[in-house]
């Protein structure tokens, strides 16, 4: 779990292939990201709190603007297996 304290979200990563962005203020889900082929292990804020970098069973890095639409990454690194 990671959490953004400018915008007060927490991140939460799940095997169904999805990340969620949760309101901690109004306790619900914001954001339901499912990009990756496989179920993402982990996720992290990068230091300047306007990108979050989510890593997949499917060997995939991706980067995602927090201040953008967030449908697709900004960013995608992939064959990391």
């Amino acid at each position: 779990m990671n959490y953004i304290e400018s915008k007060n979200w927490v991140l939460t990563c799940s095997e169904d292939k999805s990340f969620k962005i949760w309101d901690i203020l109004n306790l619900r889900c914001i954001n339901t990201i499912e990009n990756h082929h496989k179920g993402v292990v982990t996720k992290a804020l990068m230091f300047n709190e306007t990108t979050i970098v989510s890593c997949g069973l499917d060997g995939e890095i991706k980067f995602w603007d927090i201040n953008g639409d967030m449908k697709d990454p900004i960013h995608t690194l992939t064959g990391l297996n």
